[in-house]
């Protein structure tokens, strides 16, 4: 196979995961509430509703300038996705952010900081299960089957560290770090 075969393959390959990955979930969703922060992910409290959200990382989101504090409104859409809701574009005072392309791909890459210790994974797949982007994927290493997180999809919701507050708790051995 040639090269631009190769990478093309590639670009295919990761789009067409994270499709399906926003895709297995059912709704389109658009919320307007007020900013809280939980365990180091952004959460929007909207009635009795709360819902982590899952936009960039967050270097990306404090170069874009986006940097809701405790209290702020929001207004977001998205997609929900494995207890998150992947966020598509925010308005937040009165200027609107947009976080992903129309084939949702994030329009910023490279800023993830997560990384899989080896030593400590176990190789469960939880974190692919419970990651709302399909950042996370298993691979073949060394040391056995471990996770891996890919930087340039993961959105820092944080969920594969300390879970969805839903069924999902994070990692069990504590092998995703920062």
């Amino acid at each position: 196979m040639s090269q631009p075969l190769v990478v093309s393959l590639t670009v295919l390959v990761i789009t067409a995961n994270l499709l399906t990955a926003l895709s297995s979930s059912s709704e389109n969703r658009e919320i307007t509430g007020t900013a809280s922060y939980g365990k180091d992910k952004l959460v929007l409290h909207s009635g009795k509703e709360k819902v982590i959200l899952a936009a960039l990382p967050p270097a990306a989101l404090a170069g874009m300038n986006f940097l809701p504090i405790k209290g702020d409104t929001l207004t977001v859409r998205g997609v929900m996705s494995k207890g998150a809701l992947v966020v598509r574009e925010a308005v937040w005072k009165r200027a609107t952010y947009v976080f992903r392309d129309s084939l949702d791909q994030p329009l910023t890459s490279g800023q993830g900081t997560w990384n899989v210790v080896a030593e400590d994974c176990i190789g469960c797949k939880l974190c692919t299960h419970f990651c709302p982007v399909g950042a996370i994927t298993m691979k073949q290493t060394d040391q056995g089957v471990k996770a891996v997180i890919d930087p340039d999809q993961c959105t820092g919701c944080n969920i594969c560290i300390t879970g969805n507050s839903q069924k999902f708790n994070g990692c069990p051995t504590g092998a995703i770090k920062r």
